[in-house]
């Protein structure tokens, strides 16, 4: 799906730290956004979609990464980091993470059924915006 507003005005903020950012927006942007990963169809990214019509992918921890960097002289952090696989541990069965009340719909049960994360959006929408789904 594609950002829009304040959500594509970070996106933008964001990818311009990137580590090669000024190549993945060249020539220019036409769009940013947050979908299904075309080279890994398995899974989710950040993409831009530059003005001549390609798209690529882009790593929103490589941007943190370039603006926190790691280090003896990095600033500390706010949090602490961990890796996937921690927080999977972290938030996993049982462990369920807390958000905002109507932030976040869990949706289970799907699997082996042909739906699109395009279709539960479209569904999801009719009742309140829907900035993501993952």
């Amino acid at each position: 799906s594609f950002a829009q507003g304040a959500d594509a005005f970070f996106l933008c903020s964001l990818l311009s730290q990137h580590p090669s950012g000024h190549e993945k927006m060249a020539p220019g942007i036409a769009a940013l956004g947050y979908g299904v990963n075309e080279e890994f169809p398995d899974t989710k990214s950040f993409f831009v979609v530059r003005s001549d019509g390609t798209r690529t992918g882009f790593s929103a921890r490589k941007c943190v990464d370039s603006l926190y960097p790691a280090g003896p002289d990095a600033p500390p952090l706010c949090f602490a980091p961990f890796s996937k696989r921690q927080r999977k541990d972290k938030y996993g069965p049982g462990r369920p993470a807390t958000f905002e009340p109507g932030s976040v719909v869990s949706v289970a049960g799907l699997a082996g059924q042909a739906v699109s994360y395009a279709e539960i959006k479209e569904v999801l929408g009719r009742f309140a915006p829907v900035r993501f789904v993952d």
